[in-house]
C-alpha cells in the first residue's frame, strides 16, 4: 500500500516539477531578452523548484528501493536486462533523473556566484538541458518505449 501511495504521489509531483520548470524557462528566457535580472518573485520560484525537484528525487529513490519492478530486475539481471520496463526503471529512468537534477542544480548554483544580469542566461542553459532530459525520461502515456498513465491515482 505504501509503494502506491508514493508512486501516485511521485507521479502527480512531475506535474509540478514540470510547472516550475517551464515557468523558470519563460521567466530566464524573458529576463534574458530584456537584459534585466530576476524579480525577487523569480528568485523565489527557482529556490522553490529546487525543493521541489530534490523533493520528487526523495520520492524516486524510496521507489527505486521498495519496486517490484526493480527488485525483479536484481533478482536476476542477466535475464531482465532484455526486457524493457525493467531496464527503464531499474537503470535509464533512475539513472538519467538523477543526471537531470544534478545538471539543474549546477545551473542554479552557478547562477549564485554571478552578477544579477548574467543569472537567467546560465538559468537558460542549464535548465534547458536538465528539462530535455527529464521530458525525454518520463513515463508518457503516448511513449512506445515504455509507458505509464499521466495522471495515476490509488
Amino acid at each position: 500500500m505504501i509503494y502506491h501511495l508514493f508512486l501516485t504521489v511521485h507521479s502527480l509531483l512531475r506535474w509540478v516539477v514540470l510547472f516550475f520548470m517551464l515557468y523558470i524557462l519563460i521567466q530566464s528566457i524573458r529576463q534574458v531578452k530584456i537584459q534585466k535580472s530576476y524579480s525577487k518573485w523569480d528568485l523565489k520560484m527557482i529556490s522553490v523548484s529546487v525543493i521541489v525537484i530534490y523533493t520528487q528525487a526523495f520520492l524516486g529513490l524510496i521507489l527505486y528501493f521498495v519496486s517490484p519492478i526493480v527488485k525483479q530486475f536484481y533478482a536476476n539481471p542477466s535475464t531482465f536486462i532484455h526486457i524493457r520496463e525493467t531496464r527503464f526503471f531499474s537503470i535509464e529512468h533512475s539513472l538519467m533523473m538523477i543526471v537531470a537534477i544534478v545538471v539543474y542544480s549546477i545551473g542554479v548554483f552557478k547562477s549564485k556566484k554571478v552578477e544579477d544580469a548574467r543569472k537567467p542566461k546560465i538559468i537558460v542553459k542549464w535548465l534547458l538541458v536538465a528539462l530535455l532530459i527529464i521530458l525525454l525520461n518520463i513515463p508518457w502515456e503516448f511513449s512506445p518505449l515504455v509507458h505509464r498513465p499521466s495522471l495515476r491515482w490509488l
